[in-house]
C-alpha cells in the first residue's frame, strides 16, 4: 500500500478498519477480540492496527499546529523584513530568530556531529578549568560523561 495515493481505495478502506479497532479498543475489547471481529490475522495484528489508528489521531493534530506556526511565523517575517534588508540591526536580529524557528519546526538543521576528539578535547579544557587538568581520571570521567549525554541527545 505505500505507493498507492494516500487517498486510494485500499487506503481508505484500512484506515476505516483501523479507527473501528481503535473504537472497539475504547470500548474495552481485547487485541485477540478485535482481530477476530474485523479480520485480522492475529491478536498483533489488532494492535498494530490500533497502534497506527492512535499515531494519525496524534499526527495531524500535530502537523496542523505546525502549520498554523509556520504561517504565523511567516506573517512575523514580513512585517520585518523590510526594515532588517535596510540594516536595522534589532530587526535582524528578530528575522534570524524566526528563520532559527521556521528550521527547527521543519527540520531542516542536519544533527551536529561530536567525535570522541572533541570530547577528549572539551573533557581536558573542562578538567583544566576546575584544576584538575592533571588529573587522567577526572579527564577521563569528563569525556565519558559528554559523550553519554551526546549519545542521549541523539536519541
Amino acid at each position: 500500500m505505500s505507493g498507492e495515493p494516500k487517498a486510494s481505495g485500499k487506503r481508505i478502506v484500512a484506515a476505516e478498519r483501523q479507527a473501528r479497532a481503535l473504537g472497539l479498543r475504547k470500548a474495552g475489547h481485547g487485541y485477540a477480540t478485535i482481530a477476530r471481529e474485523l479480520g485480522y490475522a492475529s491478536a498483533s495484528g489488532a494492535h498494530k492496527a490500533v497502534d497506527t489508528a492512535l499515531r494519525a489521531l496524534v499526527a495531524e493534530p500535530a502537523a496542523e499546529l505546525r502549520a498554523l506556526d509556520l504561517a504565523r511565523l511567516d506573517e512575523l517575517l514580513v512585517g520585518l523584513w523590510i526594515d532588517a534588508r535596510r540594516g536595522n540591526v534589532a530587526k535582524v536580529d528578530r528575522v534570524l530568530k524566526i528563520m532559527q524557528r521556521r528550521a527547527d519546526l521543519l527540520g531542516l538543521d542536519a544533527p551536529q556531529r561530536f567525535s570522541v576528539a572533541d570530547a577528549r578535547r572539551d573533557a581536558e579544557t573542562i578538567a583544566a578549568e576546575i584544576g584538575k587538568g592533571n588529573d587522567p581520571a577526572i579527564v577521563g570521567e569528563i569525556e565519558r560523561d559528554l559523550l553519554l549525554g551526546q549519545e542521549a541527545v541523539r536519541r
